[in-house]
């Protein structure tokens, strides 16, 4: 081969086989590059087996014309690995390869393939020992030699055979050296220059060189670092060839990325190879710069993965005190679950609930009570949460009645739905004595609640006893033995009541099974219409009993209510959000009520519904004929309103007493009646 760059030296005719390798030589011919005064082994390659073959690796003794081994860098054998290869099976051959030879005196050497990696990445195996050079070829050799050397012919060749079979029982260390064609230097130079090292890098070529491989690396770490492109510098670290030159640029990289506050990626290279000492240091960092930056959400991950449950609950204390100065009783709480100890979450809860009550704010004070699932106890005492209940919104207290209403006590319980005033056909009232005043002169203590019917009256008194006036034709006063009452109604031939603990009670008329309330639980409120119970839970939903002709007890679908109300045979529901639904007898519209907002109180007479606006005014529907229900348009400052069968009934801010309607009884006799109650 003579092109004007490469002449030819040698071709090497013989050379020893391996039958158990399916890597065989094809070719080998040694040139001479005039140019570059470099002496080179051309060098070709078959697969005579039946699997793709990814790479191979070359033990090469060189030999000058006298025979005798040409050293490289001190050894005897020189290590190639050429992992460009991509031989298909059934005999495919490789492009033409051409290594770099130690000298121009080289003129021959026998080539052993010691390695062979498939393509599935299976490794291959050989030795010396696997090699042999037929008898036979023998003399070929000796002649050929003798044509070029002239002497010692025969001797040199039975030392060479010795050789052979002496270097069988050495163990040689091998080690991978690349092969670099010679049109692939400029492109590599261009490489480094651009600092292109991802691309250096994952040329296979130069994976085969660990030194050159692991120069590379080093120089892409020192770049990437220089960049801040932290994340190239961790992701060339595994591709260090030499482990304690890989230590030693890990540990040295995550130094530089704690430096960097990238703990992250520090932890993430220390877990590369498990650097147990360096993963704990960086950790600790970590932990202790979060915090410093009260950023303990970060700190608690790093202590998560540390396994220190000491850590954590430090950290996470750390973390409650700083939301606690700044009030965020919130975040505090989300740290004092993560603690997960009963005591850091009543620290939390005891100063949110106080804190917000000294505040002012009594209706988050009183969420604390109810969402912490702790209290009472000798500092937040069952007197301090019905303080702070009785302090809160009441409309939040009853949006929230399914948390508050096991907190409440038993007066609490009694206020959050007692009525100031009722009316039917004769009113009745409570005077600031806590008097009934307004029928036959009946002078009852102790009362907190009134209700009235056609032929009774109700009164619920502050021991939780009930006391009933008027007609008994069915039982509907045989109340004596009830105790632990929160709520009362009167129906037109029975009453009802709720207990303390959610149970309803009621006595008197059964005809369309009316009293058939045993069986209610969670119940908060009470109503009665002329022949049906409508009971509201603390959930915000609605349960009903007796006549449903009209479909006044078709309510299992309402939710979010908060006070319920019934006229003889409708049924009406204030929402939490001011509207308000009603079902049941319609002949005068008294259902007439879905565009109704902004209502706080709702009462239901015979055949009208009457509701009460924040500001307020009145809103009235139904029987609007003045000989039943009255005008009410005019009325304003109005804190309760109460709905009879023959006129409507409000209470002002002052006390006073207004009454509207043709059918209105004298309500001279009803003095210094109290403001409607507040939580």
């Amino acid at each position: 081969m003579d092109n004007g760059i490469y002449s030819k030296v040698n071709d090497i005719s013989l050379h020893l086989e391996c039958p158990k390798c399916p890597v065989k030589l094809k070719s080998a011919s040694i040139l001479n590059d005039s140019e570059k005064n470099l002496q080179l082994l051309r060098v070709t390659f078959s697969n005579v087996g039946d699997r793709s073959v990814k790479a191979i690796y070359l033990k090469l003794v060189f030999y000058d014309n006298y025979e005798n081994i040409v050293p490289d860098n001190g050894k005897d054998y020189k290590i190639w690995g050429l992992s460009v290869l991509q031989l298909e099976p059934s005999k495919s051959e490789s492009e033409p390869m051409m290594l770099i030879l130690p000298g121009t005196e080289v003129m021959d050497c026998e080539i052993y393939v010691t390695k062979v990696i498939y393509s599935d990445g299976e490794v291959l195996l050989f030795s010396e020992s696997d090699y042999t050079l037929p008898i036979s070829k023998i003399g070929q050799r000796i002649a050929i030699l003798d044509g070029k050397k002239g002497k010692k012919i025969l001797l040199t060749s039975i030392a060479a055979v010795i050789l052979l079979y002496a270097l069988i029982a050495v163990g040689i260390h091998l080690i991978k050296v690349v092969y670099i064609p010679m049109s692939e230097k400029a492109y590599i130079e261009k490489l480094t220059e651009n600092h292109q090292y991802d691309e250096l890098l994952s040329r296979e070529q130069i994976f085969c060189d660990p030194i050159r491989n692991d120069e590379v690396a080093t120089e892409a770490i020192k770049y990437y670092v220089s960049e801040e492109d932290f994340d190239a510098a961790v992701n060339v670290v595994a591709r260090i060839q030499n482990e304690e030159l890989r230590s030693e640029a890990a540990i040295g990289l995550c130094e530089v990325l704690m430096d960097a506050k990238r703990y992250d990626l520090a932890k993430e290279l220390a877990e590369q190879k498990e650097y147990g000492e360096m993963r704990a240091e960086v950790i600790h960092h970590a932990i202790e710069y979060y915090c410093s930056i009260n950023e303990y959400g970060e700190a608690l991950e790093y202590a998560s993965v540390s396994g220190d449950a000491d850590c954590k609950h430090d950290i996470c204390d750390e973390a409650i005190d700083f939301y606690l100065l700044k009030n965020d009783y919130k975040t505090a709480l989300e740290y004092a679950d993560k603690v997960g100890d009963t005591e850091s979450k009543e620290t939390v809860y005891e100063a949110a609930i106080k804190n917000s009550y000294d505040a002012g704010d009594y209706n988050s004070s009183a969420l604390y009570i109810a969402e912490s699932g702790l209290y009472p106890n000798k500092t937040i005492t069952a007197s301090y949460i019905d303080k702070v209940i009785s302090k809160a919104d009441k409309n939040f207290v009853r949006e929230n009645l399914e948390l508050f209403y096991p907190l409440m006590s038993f007066a609490r319980k009694q206020s959050l739905f007692a009525t100031t005033i009722d009316v039917y056909k004769d009113p009745v009232g409570i005077t600031d004595q806590n008097k009934v005043t307004g029928f036959s002169s009946k002078k009852w203590t102790g009362i907190v609640s009134v209700k009235n019917s056609e032929f009774n009256t109700v009164a619920l008194k502050s021991d939780g006893t009930v006391l009933v006036h008027g007609n008994n034709d069915y039982k509907q006063c045989d109340v004596s033995s009830w105790t632990d009452i929160t709520a009362i109604a009167s129906g037109q031939k029975h009453t009802a009541a709720v207990r303390s603990d959610g149970a309803a009670v009621a006595v008197g008329n059964n005809e369309y099974g009316q009293c058939d309330v045993s069986s209610w639980t969670g119940i908060v409120e009470i109503a009665a219409g002329k022949n049906h119970t409508v009971g509201l839970k603390a959930d915000g939903t609605v349960v009903a009993a007796g006549n449903n002709a009209y479909g006044q007890c078709n309510v299992s679908e309402w939710t979010n209510i908060v006070a319920i109300a019934c006229g003889d045979n409708h049924t009406v529901g204030l929402r939490h959000d001011g509207t308000v639904v009603a079902i049941g007898h319609a002949e005068y519209s008294g259902c007439n009520v879905s565009e109704w907002t902004d209502v706080i109180q709702i009462s239901a007479g015979a055949t009208h519904t009457v509701g009460l606006h924040s500001n307020g005014t009145v809103i009235l529907t139904g029987n609007t004929h003045s000989l039943y229900c009255g005008d009410v348009s005019t009325w304003c400052d109005v804190t309760y309103v109460s709905a009879g069968s023959l006129c409507t009934m409000g209470l002002t801010s002052t006390g006073k007493i207004l009454i509207s309607g043709d059918g209105a009884p004298s309500i001279n006799a009803m003095k210094n009646i109290k403001q409607a109650p507040s939580t």
